[in-house]
């Protein structure tokens, strides 16, 4: 995010994107965000949403603290509602559809943030609930746990959605593992002549060119690696001390069960 928030329009985007990011508020419950469902209390700002996910709806609090760096929820979702076109009805959803001349739907919440998305430079197969995503697979790679970010997220207790659908660790480089197995053969440099070369059956045929291409698979991942690692040794010198904690999220709190 950007500390000018520019057009109306654009200040509309940031706050969602940040109340997103920080809360990791679902299309549905963001676009039934009304001016009676936030509440302002000295330093902080709490949004009340209801999850249908559930046999039962159960409403939450949100609790964000105001921060004093540019990308504050808080102080973006002020500026929003003192902005001419948000809405001043107290149940009317906040958010308006700038070229339909309404309040904003689920759709029309996530068609938003990926304008915001492309805006940034984000790939274009990524939709706007990828913001949402992008902050559960965050937290699992700062330790956070399954449970920690189901709380965080009003996921179900247990649920394993958060893992199975949206945080994708690194996979293993099976090309690096063909590899080393064939390494590890006997008179590995040596499959072109001698004993080995004539007693294997499988030599000339496709299954005989598994090592190579595990090579070229290697070798091509190994440079890729070497490049991500620069960056992010690059990366990490610039944002030494900048980790995202659960302690960095707005505060969850159900309200009734």
């Amino acid at each position: 995010m950007r500390s000018g928030l520019g057009t109306a329009r654009d200040l509309m985007r940031r706050t969602m994107g940040l109340i997103v990011a920080f809360s990791a508020t679902r299309m549905v419950e963001l676009a039934r965000i009304t001016r009676n469902d936030i509440t302002f209390r000295d330093e902080i700002m709490i949004i009340k949403t209801v999850v249908k996910k559930y046999k039962k709806p159960k409403l939450f609090e949100i609790t964000f603290n105001k921060r004093q760096i540019p990308c504050c929820p808080v102080d973006a979702m002020k500026s929003w509602l003192s902005a001419e076109e948000c809405t001043k009805k107290l149940d009317e959803g906040i958010w308006w559809d700038y070229e339909r001349k309404k309040k904003l739907g689920g759709t029309g919440c996530c068609r938003e943030l990926k304008l915001l998305l492309d805006e940034i430079g984000i790939d274009k197969e990524y939709a706007g609930s990828t913001v949402r995503h992008a902050m559960m697979t965050k937290l699992r790679d700062e330790g956070a746990t399954q449970e920690e970010v189901n709380e965080a997220t009003r996921h179900a207790s247990g649920s394993n959605t958060c893992d199975m659908f949206y945080y994708k660790p690194i996979a293993r480089d099976i090309g690096a593992l063909i590899l080393k197995d064939f390494e590890d053969y006997p008179n590995k440099r040596c499959y072109n002549k001698g004993s080995w070369f004539s007693s294997n059956p499988l030599v000339g045929t496709p299954q005989a060119q598994v090592p190579r291409l595990a090579r070229l698979v290697a070798v091509r991942r190994d440079h890729l690696k070497r490049n991500n690692q620069k960056c992010a040794m690059k990366k990490k010198c610039r944002h030494e001390e900048q980790h995202f904690i659960l302690s960095d999220l707005a505060h969850i709190s159900l309200v009734s069960k």
